[in-house]
């Protein structure tokens, strides 16, 4: 995991080549850990209160960690376009997933804004459960479908012959 976790940063800029299931793997792992410990930490400090009465240090700490795990999701966007590459997929999956992704969250967080400053929350949920909302229902979809179709590429075995991104990783380890 510790190899995986180094090559991850490591090629953090690059996004030729390839990069076998292990080093995908551990280093999502390592994003997920690193994820959940700054969760819990700006949890704690909120549900606390005690962002108003930790010492100086002790908030520096929290933000430097945060902003570590914010700039750690670049490497493993990388990784993943890497891994795609190893299936002899093309990295704008994951492009297309990170986009429409995007796209939908900011669309449903506009029309949620808009329900809430109009007062009317609870007559949105109700025509977006009725299915009035066919744009965000078709977003929602499509990020759903793009995500189960990047992961099961991520699961798929190597080529095993080089391929147009580069040799095969797993043929020196061989």
């Amino acid at each position: 995991m510790k190899e995986a976790v180094i090559s991850g940063y490591r090629k953090s800029f690059q996004k030729r080549g390839r990069a076998t299931r292990s080093e995908f793997w551990y280093f999502s792992l390592w994003f997920l850990v690193l994820d959940i410990a700054d969760q819990v930490l700006n949890r704690v400090f909120i549900a606390h209160g005690t962002v108003d009465h930790s010492p100086l240090p002790v908030l520096f700490v929290g933000m430097v960690f945060s902003v570590f795990v914010l700039i750690s999701a670049y490497p493993l966007v990388a990784v993943q376009i890497r891994r795609l590459h190893d299936v002899g997929r093309s990295g704008w999956w994951v492009a297309a997933s990170l986009i429409v992704s995007a796209v939908t969250e900011i669309t449903v967080a506009w029309e949620m804004f808009t329900a809430i400053k109009a007062h009317a929350l609870v007559p949105f949920l109700r025509s977006f459960a009725a299915g009035d909302h066919v744009g965000l229902l078709v977003g929602i979809v499509a990020v759903f479908a793009l995500g189960i179709t990047v992961f099961i590429f991520t699961v798929l075995p190597s080529e095993p012959r080089e391929n147009a991104y580069g040799p095969n990783p797993l043929a020196n380890a061989r």
